[in-house]
């Protein structure tokens, strides 16, 4: 009766009740009751492509929630080493690594506030930008394309065959775009510029996190999975 705690069910399997999950979240953020930012959803899983109710997991989610609540225009595909990430300034990010000189621990969450061009990337740069030019850039360029995917598949058969070195030495490498991340508020509120492929990496969207990810974390408003 206090509203301090509701539970909602939705009948069906994880596809159509992802569905259910981001109506509600849209009409509760529409109304004024959550805010994306502050609040957060947790999930019980990770969800990777075909897993069990993988479409409820905080990977599907999170591309999903990132377009609803932060739009696609402006978005990024930058190189963040073993994975592509697809930011947009004022995404909620999460970081996944300790950091203890840049004052970073693991769980933190923050606001994406610049994405700029690096440089230094040695990289193909017409993979990586804004999704629109991405997107035109590859519909001319599919040589360089199939070109560039056989490098990366050499590189992961080389790590498995226990090439870290290699794998270490590219981690450190430039990524393809510098990303600045703003933690925290007030008095505490602090910039952090993220330039590496490890660093942009371990970077992850976080509209939904796992109840993992979420130990030790504090939100005014949690909506909660249970599968």
């Amino acid at each position: 009766d206090d509203w301090k705690f509701a539970a909602i069910r939705f009948p069906g399997l994880a596809n159509p009740a992802s569905t259910r999950t981001r109506q509600v979240l849209k009409l509760l953020t529409d109304n004024g009751f959550y805010d994306p930012i502050r609040d957060t959803t947790i999930t019980p899983i990770n969800g990777e492509d075909g897993s069990r109710g993988y479409a409820l997991g905080q990977l599907p989610m999170n591309r999903e929630l990132a377009l609803m609540f932060n739009g696609r225009d402006n978005r990024y595909i930058i190189d963040g080493g073993i994975e592509h990430k697809y930011f947009a300034v004022g995404d909620k990010v999460m970081a996944t690594k300790n950091d203890h000189e840049q004052g970073i621990t693991n769980g933190m969450t923050g606001i994406v506030t610049k994405i700029e061009r690096h440089d230094g990337y040695a990289g193909i740069r017409g993979r990586f930008g804004l999704i629109d030019e991405v997107e035109a850039w590859l519909a001319l360029n599919d040589d360089h394309v199939a070109i560039d995917l056989e490098s990366i598949k050499n590189t992961v058969a080389a790590v498995r065959q226990g090439k870290e070195d290699a794998k270490e030495k590219r981690d450190r490498g430039p990524a393809s775009h510098h990303v600045t991340v703003a933690f925290g508020s007030g008095k505490n509120a602090r910039e952090i510029k993220f330039s590496t492929l490890s660093e942009v990496g371990s970077l992850m969207t976080a509209y939904v996190v796992t109840c993992h990810k979420m130990q030790g974390g504090e939100a005014p408003i949690i909506f909660i999975l249970c599968h």
